[in-house]
């Protein structure tokens, strides 16, 4: 035990804070601590090596997240050590976060690689599965985080109307997702890793009000990385790498949304889209686009109208990496879209930029003149 201890990290609230998602200002941005720069201030302590039966302080850490969870008040924060906690350290899951209660890893490796901190799921409630259910101002930062088996629905962490922060993450195989958050509400899903979600890194639905925000994340993995379903709305999506063979890397199915300043990369190209439209109206600026084919596809869109650049505010996009299919309609779309001030591979944009499937009709506006269009 007190080998154990001797290596403890320890990280204050004030620390946690400065490393909120808020004030990162780029991707690529590092944070390091060391247990001898910071004092215990954490309210209770969880190590692999400790005992549930322990106080639960600094010197006598409990076992088991699902332990100290219970113990602490709301507001309160645990710290938890190195380890993998599962079933077979007593987990009991999925583990049930109070109000505002803060649970801290080592934000600084994003609880991965050396000194790992590992927390797999396995049960499940009302057709879900998850390792964590978040309630409401909950913080969970410096974690490895996912579920012990592949299982359809099967996320690391499932938020249920609640404003939440998860940030510094790490979100590993074999989960089929990452984050679920349905409800009203505004979680921030910012600088995680996600490296091994088989079908969603992040999944939103329902959630008519508040302002979430996805920001900072470099996603790696997931057939559909980011899904908003039914109705979304003011969310916000920027800053974020997309560099999975995916088949899309934002669907957004309804609603709006600001998606701006990613960068979606993929050599084999996109089958629905880097970003998916479907009946939606989000705006799009300034981001990066790397694909052989289909950066942004707009389908079966009878009630939405994308905003990829306007008259008095230009797109910003830079397509100048996609081979074909810069813009394409698709699944009978008659509408007229805007996507003024966009780079395009050649000066203008051809047919070979801005393409329409044999079921639809409409026009697209590159331009503030009223020639400056393609379609019909």
């Amino acid at each position: 035990m007190k080998k154990h201890l001797k290596n403890l990290y320890i990280i204050p609230l004030i620390l946690v804070l400065e490393w909120s998602c808020q004030l990162q200002k780029t991707p690529t941005d590092s944070y390091k601590a060391s247990s001898s720069s910071i004092s215990p201030s954490s309210d209770y302590y969880v190590s692999t090596s400790g005992n549930d039966t322990n106080a639960g302080n600094f010197s006598a850490p409990f076992k088991t997240i699902t332990h100290a969870v219970q113990m602490a008040d709301t507001n309160q924060s645990i710290q938890v050590l190195p380890g993998t906690y599962d079933v077979n350290n007593g987990e009991v899951f999925p583990i049930t976060l109070k109000k505002g209660q803060l649970l801290i890893g080592t934000p600084w490796n994003k609880g991965a690689g050396t000194d790992s901190i590992v927390i797999e799921g396995t049960n499940g409630f009302s057709g879900f599965y998850a390792a964590l259910y978040l309630t409401n101002s909950c913080t969970v930062i410096g974690f490895s985080i996912g579920t012990k088996y592949y299982i359809t629905l099967g996320f690391a962490v499932y938020i249920s109307n609640a404003d939440v922060e998860i940030s510094y993450n790490t979100f590993i195989s074999p989960s089929y997702g990452g984050v679920y958050a349905i409800g009203k509400g505004s979680p921030n899903i910012c600088n995680n890793d996600f490296i091994g979600t088989s079908s969603y890194a992040v999944y939103f639905t329902d959630i008519p009000t508040g302002n979430p925000l996805v920001e900072y994340n470099h996603i790696s993995s997931g057939s559909i990385p980011i899904n908003f379903a039914s109705v979304v709305s003011n969310t916000t999506v920027r800053h974020n790498v997309f560099d999975a063979s995916s088949s899309c890397g934002i669907q957004v199915q309804n609603g709006t949304c600001i998606i701006s300043n990613n960068i979606f990369t993929n050599n084999n190209g996109y089958i629905y889209g880097a970003l998916d439209l479907e009946n939606s109206s989000p705006i799009v600026r300034n981001n990066t686009f790397v694909c052989r084919y289909n950066a942004i596809v707009i389908r079966e869109n009878s009630m939405g109208r994308p905003d990829l650049g306007n008259a008095s505010n230009s797109g910003n996009n830079n397509f100048t990496g996609v081979i074909s299919n810069a813009v394409s309609m698709w699944s009978n779309t008659h509408t007229t879209n805007y996507a003024i001030g966009n780079i395009w591979p050649q000066t203008l944009p051809t047919s070979n930029d801005i393409n329409f499937d044999q079921f639809s009709t409409g026009r697209v506006y590159y331009g503030t003149n009223a020639s400056d269009y393609l379609g019909q």
